[in-house]
C-alpha cells in the first residue's frame, strides 16, 4: 500500500550519490555510444514465478517473448535464489550491487521508523545505498546508464533516470516525479514522446518510458522494472486467472523492448536479462509483531497512536520481520526480547515459523538492523501497526518476503543475447551474481562484489 509522505523528501536529493546532469539531448538524439557497443537490459517482473515460465501450457499461459527469450538463451528453471528477506527494494538493490541487504544497507522496502513520524515513507534515495553500483561502474567507465521506475533510485548517478517514487499515488505525483527525474528535461520529453511510468499508472505506461529509452538513448546499461504482477498477485493471489492475464500483458511489453532495440539497430548487441525479484505464496491472516512488542511493555503508544517511547521496534516484511533493539548490546534487553519471541513462537497460533538469531541473519546476510527476525508460518504474513488485535485477516490473497531457501521465493531468470550460449536449462542462480554477471558483459569492474558470474 502506497501511503502520503511529506513533500521535504525532496531535500535528500543533494545527497553524494547526485546524478552529474549530462547534456540535454533532444527526442531524435541519441547516446555517443556506437550501435555496435555492448549493451545489457536488465527488466525485471515483480513476483514472476520460476513455474510460471516453465510450467507455461499446463497453466495456459500465453507468454511468446518469455518463450522467445528462452529459446535462444538460457533459463533457470529452478529460478534463481534471492535475498533475505524475499521484497523488493532490498532485491533490486541486490541485483545492482552484487552484495547482500546486510552489506548494502537497504533491509527493507520501508525506511525504519521505530517513532512512527515518517508517514510510511519507502527506501526511496539512492544515498542510503552504501557499495557500489552498477550505474557509479558504468559512470566511471564512461559508459551510459538508463533507469525507468527502479526503485532506490532517487538521486543517482543514473543519465537517464526516472525513479520509483510517489507521495500521495495520483496524478499530481508527475510534477513530484518529473523533479527527481535526470536530467531535469527528462520527464518532459518523456511525457512529449512517450508516458511518464507514474505509480498509480500502469505497465503499459512503463513499457512506453523503457521502449523509449531503449530506441532513443540507447544506454549501454537499462534498468526496467515492471510492478504490476506484484500488485495483481498481493489482491487475488499467485498462479490466478488475474495473474496469469497480467503476466500476458506484460509479456506484450517486453516484445515492445526486443523491438525497441531493433529499431535503435542495437538489438544484435543487447544482453536480454529477464528477471523477478522473489516468488508468492498464498496469505490468509496477518500478525502485527509491533502489537506484542507494546503489550510487553517494549513500545509505549499514546492514546492518539503516536510512540512516545520504544525498546524494541519492527521492520515488518510479509513473510518476516526485523526486530530491532535501541540497545542492542543491553544483555538484559537482549534476554527479554528473547524470552518472549520464544513464548510467541511456541503457540502455532500466532503464525511464527521461526525466530532467527544474529547467526542465522548473518548466514542469510538480511536484516542488518535487526538483533532477531521472525519468519512466518504459511498463510500468515506481519505488517505494521501496533494497534490491537495483533492477529486479523489479511488484506492480501498473496506475499512474500519468507526466507529465500523456500522454493515459492525462488526469483526467476531468462538470459538471452550476446555473450549467452544457448544450452540446457541451468540449476538454480544467485540474485547476488547478476551485478558481476552484467559487469563482465559489459566490460565494468567492480572488485568488491559477493557474487560471482554466472557461467552462461
Amino acid at each position: 500500500m502506497k501511503i502520503a509522505f511529506a513533500a521535504a523528501v525532496l531535500l535528500s536529493l543533494t545527497g553524494c550519490d547526485q546524478a552529474a546532469t549530462p547534456a540535454p539531448q533532444s527526442a531524435g538524439a541519441v547516446s555517443p555510444a556506437t550501435d555496435d557497443t555492448p549493451r545489457v537490459a536488465l527488466v525485471v517482473i515483480d513476483g514472476m514465478r520460476p513455474d510460471y515460465y516453465t510450467r507455461a501450457d499446463a497453466y495456459g499461459l500465453r507468454i511468446p517473448n518469455l518463450r522467445a527469450l528462452m529459446a535462444r538463451g538460457r533459463y533457470a528453471a529452478e529460478g534463481m535464489l534471492g535475498v533475505f528477506p524475499t521484497v523488493t527494494f532490498p532485491s533490486h538493490t541486490t541485483m545492482v550491487t552484487g552484495v547482500s541487504p546486510r552489506t548494502h544497507g537497504i533491509s527493507t522496502n520501508l525506511a525504519f521508523d521505530p517513532w512512527m513520524n515518517n508517514q510510511g515513507g519507502w527506501n526511496w534515495y539512492a544515498e542510503s545505498i552504501k557499495s557500489e553500483t552498477l550505474w557509479t561502474a558504468a559512470h566511471q567507465a564512461g559508459e551510459t546508464s538508463g533507469a525507468i521506475f527502479w526503485p532506490v533510485t532517487v538521486g543517482a548517478r543514473i543519465d537517464y533516470n526516472v525513479p520509483q517514487f510517489w507521495r500521495a499515488w495520483v496524478d499530481e505525483d508527475l510534477k513530484l516525479l518529473k523533479a527527481v527525474s535526470s536530467p531535469p528535461d527528462f520527464g518532459a520529453e518523456l511525457e512529449a514522446h512517450a508516458s511518464m511510468p507514474a505509480e498509480n499508472r500502469t505497465d503499459k505506461e512503463r513499457g512506453d518510458a523503457e521502449a523509449y529509452l531503449l530506441r532513443v538513448k540507447k544506454p549501454q546499461l537499462a534498468l526496467l522494472y515492471f510492478a504490476d504482477l506484484d500488485s495483481v498477485e498481493h489482491r487475488f493471489g499467485p498462479a490466478t486467472p488475474q495473474a496469469f492475464a497480467t503476466l500476458e500483458m506484460i509479456d506484450a511489453q517486453l516484445g515492445r523492448l526486443v523491438e525497441a532495440t531493433k529499431a535503435a539497430h542495437t538489438y544484435e548487441h543487447t544482453t536480454f536479462l529477464v528477471v523477478s525479484d522473489h516468488g508468492f505464496l498464498p496469505v490468509d491472516t496477518e500478525a502485527r509483531p509491533a502489537a506484542w512488542l507494546k503489550s510487553a511493555g517494549l513500545i509505549t503508544q499514546e492514546a492518539s497512536g503516536h510512540v512516545s517511547d520504544w525498546q524494541a521496534s519492527v521492520l515488518p516484511a510479509g513473510g518476516s520481520c526485523g526486530i530491532v533493539l535501541r540497545n542492542p548490546k543491553d544483555p538484559a534487553l537482549v534476554a527479554r526480547v528473547d524470552a518472549l519471541l520464544t513464548k510467541l513462537a511456541a503457540d502455532p497460533s500466532n503464525g511464527i515459523a521461526k525466530v532467527d538469531h544474529e547467526a542465522e541473519l548473518v548466514r542469510l546476510g538480511g536484516y542488518g538492523e535487526a538483533t532477531f527476525a521472525l519468519e512466518a508460518a504459511r498463510g500468515f504474513e506481519f505488517v505494521g501497526g501496533a494497534d490491537d488485535p495483533p492477529l486479523r485477516p489479511s488484506g492480501h490473497k498473496g506475499t512474500h518476503g519468507y526466507s529465500p531457501e523456500i522454493p515459492e521465493m525462488h526469483a526467476s531468470f531468462i538470459a538471452a543475447g550476446p555473450g549467452i550460449h544457448p544450452g540446457a536449462p541451468l540449476p538454480l542462480v544467485r540474485m547476488i551474481d547478476l551485478a558481476p554477471t552484467i559487469a563482465r558483459l559489459l566490460h565494468l569492474d567492480m572488485p568488491r562484489v559477493e557474487g560471482r558470474p554466472i557461467e552462461l
